[in-house]
């Protein structure tokens, strides 16, 4: 039916067309639900990145360092699809945390001065026990993640 309507708007459109910009539209909407994203590495922390920086000349001892520790943060990834939120972190052993929001009783954020200047700060995110269920560490626009999460 959704084909017939788009035949209706762009009559000149083969039905192949259609069908492309039916897909698209959907997967657009599929996306919708979708949110990513991963520590930034300035914005985290301001403090250990002008020192890296200062340590370049020092054998490129502070360009190692800057590698090391951006590799490290794109490994770390937070997805929220619909009702799942999903962790995974490490480059050589890898740990994936798989929560429903569901389950998620509550989310606390703890920001330091720097993170709340910069926009980011830490998650414990908790479900039935006293402990957290997992600790995300630095990441950008934590009340927005937590609206994401608690949606109630």
């Amino acid at each position: 039916m959704p084909t017939l309507a788009w035949a209706f708007l762009y009559p000149n459109l083969s039905l192949e067309s259609h069908e492309r910009y039916l897909s698209i539209f959907i997967k657009e909407r599929a996306m919708a639900n979708h949110y990513e994203t991963s520590p930034p590495m300035f914005r985290n922390s301001p403090l250990k990145f002008i020192v890296y920086t200062l340590l370049i000349p020092v054998f490129g001892l502070g360009l190692f360092l800057l590698l090391w520790w951006y590799i490290n943060n794109k490994n770390k990834l937070l997805s929220i699809e619909g009702d799942l939120m999903k962790w995974q972190e490490g480059i050589f052993n890898k740990t994936f945390i798989d929560l429903s929001t569901d389950d998620i009783r509550t989310v606390k954020i703890k920001q330091s001065f720097f993170q709340r200047m910069f926009g980011t700060g830490d998650l414990d995110i908790y479900t039935a026990g006293d402990s957290p269920e997992a600790v995300l560490m630095g990441l950008q626009d934590p009340h927005e993640i937590k609206s994401l999460l608690l949606p109630k």
